[in-house]
């Protein structure tokens, strides 16, 4: 990550998605405002100065666990970051812009004379307000050098999954851009894998490989097997009908 920006990880009980994105991005943007910038949550996902974005999240959830993993621009290389994000079209233009750098600000563009440890002196007591200190200790750095260590084996950084032999995508209103793709043998649907920007519940690629895995490539049988799973509970928003047409329009 580009060391002039600053990650956060928010952890919560809380098995909403939605509520815990905008009880944390809430929480970000009123930070900033404290600091005088004109900061909002308007988005899905986003933290915006003006109609810009400083901040990016995801969101992951386990059992009795649910974790918000954000971004915030203190500052950046614009040469690095044009060069390493590659947006879809599909995304760029649903925002009406023609490249990533023309969307995004900086705290420091609007702060210059605030530095980047006096930020996050602020961001730290003001997010979630009350909170307390934690401080880890060598014990902990050890466990999490050695989780560290596996993100570097050849298996983790070549990816769990090729890419299939069928490739959908579509940008979804209020849903996000989802990508679908599909590994057939003989018609057959032998895996799934889905990208995108959706906000999802619980491990969406995993819900519909256990129900699509073996169900012939029909819309019929997805329709059938898809009846098994209230889809909008797992991806919020978005409908059987609307996976189904996604895959076969």
């Amino acid at each position: 990550a580009d060391m002039n920006n600053i990650m956060f990880s928010y952890i919560t009980s809380s098995d909403d998605v939605c509520t815990t994105f905008s009880d944390y991005t809430s929480m970000v943007a009123e930070a900033l405002r404290e600091l005088g910038l004109d900061a909002s949550d308007n988005s899905r996902n986003d933290i915006l100065i003006g109609e810009r974005k400083v901040s990016g999240n995801a969101y992951y959830h386990l059992p009795g666990r649910s974790i918000v993993h954000g971004t915030m621009l203190y500052d950046y290389d614009p040469v690095l970051m044009a060069n390493t994000l590659r947006p879809s079209k599909t995304k760029l233009a649903s925002h009406g812009v023609q490249s990533a750098r023309s969307r995004v600000t900086t705290v420091k563009e609007h702060l210059p004379e605030l530095s980047i440890n006096e930020f996050l002196t602020h961001i730290l007591k003001s997010v979630p307000k009350g909170g307390n200190t934690l401080t880890l200790s060598p014990e902990d750095i050890k466990a999490i050098e050695e989780i560290e260590a596996t993100y570097y084996l050849p298996g983790w950084l070549e990816g769990k999954n090729p890419k299939g032999s069928v490739h959908y995508s579509e940008r979804l209103e209020g849903i996000g851009e989802i990508g679908v793709d599909l590994t057939l043998s003989k018609g057959i649907i032998d895996s799934i894998v889905l990208t995108g920007d959706f906000l999802e519940n619980t491990d969406s690629e995993d819900c519909l490989s256990r129900l699509l895995k073996g169900v012939a490539y029909t819309r019929r049988d997805v329709n059938e097997a898809l009846q098994q799973c209230n889809l909008p509970s797992i991806i919020p928003g978005l409908s059987a009908e609307q996976f189904i047409n996604l895959i076969f329009d």
